[in-house]
């Protein structure tokens, strides 16, 4: 059975060239992609061109931070495959809607000679009005149906939308494929199930790795605290064991030395052993005193090096999941996925468990709002290269947090100063 090739097919198999000699189309090649295109429409309600286009457009618009278009059409399949490699932005903002035009029989061989030079090359829309293309993907939405009825039911066409005509032969090949077409647009669904639960599978896993990670980290830095506190506290205990050893047993030699002396009746010597065993209670009190300052500074610099440990770890994870977040959510936007934006959210689960985490060892979050002070000890731009003054400089947004640990700045907080244009999607 003879195949026909697709509007895209024919397309691509118009002859040009990537060079300086770049080949220029004629009006007839454009008129007969836009037959091509009507036609499939008509039968088959999909035109791969026609979809390849406004995916093309969607990109741009997204990409460029232009209203998206939003379009639900009726009596045809748009797949949103994002086919943005398969032909010029220019190419595909055009082709919907001079095809609008040439189904309602408006559209002048003069209006396709104007745009004949851009066509085939590296352009873009001069100044993209998606309110444009929208009601041309209306319009064309609206003329199936009225052309599919004239087509079935016989109706006569007047000389303005003599254009609206489909060839015979090409109508029983459009019959013949449309069952072949709804056969791809039932794979298409079932492969588009398996993406989603991919997806979904993919983010209940990633979700409780890094729960276990955070929970890991949490776990092994009370395990470290708890030993070094417990062999300082065994180092403690046998200072303050030998230190009294060594007082009981000066506390009785005093006291054997002032029983011979009572007996013997030496008063004078009985006064300078009395004397000599205030110096020794004295000399033990001392020790002891060193003992316990001993004991003290070795606590607290035990105490200091098991937070230090602890509260780098958790920085570090921190920053890890928030890249995470980024990049995930950077994916999103190009997949267009609900739901890896969703996973990227709920990574916010995770951040404020640390956050919680760093609150226990001490560590404050430094957090600042549109309109505060930048302050060139607590924060850092997002975005290098940008001249400012820092002394009046205002805060737009905070994109990660920073750190501190009483007077010390563990991490600067990375916030966007007012004027500066970088986007981020925190």
């Amino acid at each position: 059975m003879r195949t026909e090739p697709s509007s895209l097919d024919v397309y691509n198999k118009i002859p040009r060239e990537f060079s300086f000699g770049r080949t220029k189309p004629t009006v007839k090649d454009v008129e007969g992609l836009l037959e091509k295109m009507k036609a499939e429409l008509i039968i088959g309600s999909y035109s791969p061109l026609l979809d390849a286009s406004i995916n093309e457009c969607i990109y741009y618009c997204s990409n460029h931070r232009i209203a998206t278009i939003k379009f639900d059409a009726s009596n045809y399949c748009l797949t949103e495959m994002r086919r943005r490699s398969v032909l010029p932005t220019f190419d595909a903002w055009q082709f919907p809607i001079l095809l609008s035009d040439y189904m309602n029989g408006s559209l002048s061989a003069n209006t396709i000679e104007k745009l004949l030079p851009y066509f085939w090359g590296n352009y873009v829309p001069k100044d993209p009005e998606p309110r444009r293309l929208l009601q041309a993907f209306k319009a064309i939405d609206t003329l199936v149906v009225e052309l599919r009825q004239k087509m079935y039911t016989g109706m006569p066409v007047n000389s303005v939308d003599s254009k609206s005509v489909i060839p015979e032969d090409f109508v029983i090949t459009e019959l013949v494929k449309q069952e072949i077409a709804g056969k791809v647009k039932t794979l298409m669904m079932e492969a588009e199930k398996e993406k989603e639960t991919i997806i979904a599978q993919a983010r209940v896993q990633a979700e409780t790795e890094a729960r276990e990670i955070v929970e890991s980290a949490h776990r092994q830095g009370e395990s470290e605290k708890q030993s070094i506190l417990d062999a300082a506290q065994e180092q403690a205990d046998k200072i303050i064991h030998n230190a009294s050893i060594i007082a009981d047993k000066k506390i009785a030699e005093a006291k054997k030395r002032i029983l011979d002396l009572s007996a013997n009746k030496r008063l004078n010597e009985y006064a300078d052993e009395h004397s000599s065993t205030e110096e020794c209670f004295s000399a033990v009190r001392e020790a002891l005193v060193k003992a316990n300052e001993s004991i003290k500074r070795l606590e607290d610099s035990v105490f200091e090096s098991i937070t230090r440990k602890a509260y780098t770890q958790l920085i570090e994870l921190y920053n890890l999941i928030a890249d995470t977040k980024d990049s995930t959510f950077s994916l999103a936007l190009q997949t267009n996925s609900q739901d890896l934006e969703n996973a990227a959210y709920n990574m916010d689960v995770f951040l404020d468990m640390l956050v919680e985490y760093l609150a226990d060892y001490g560590v404050q979050t430094i957090v600042s709002f549109q309109g505060d002070a930048f302050s060139a000890k607590h924060h850092t731009l997002g975005k290098t290269g940008i001249q400012f003054d820092p002394r009046n400089a205002r805060i737009s947004r905070s994109l990660r947090n920073g750190f501190v640990w009483g007077e010390q700045v563990l991490q600067k907080e990375r916030v966007e100063i007012e004027g500066d244009k970088h986007v981020s999607w925190y």
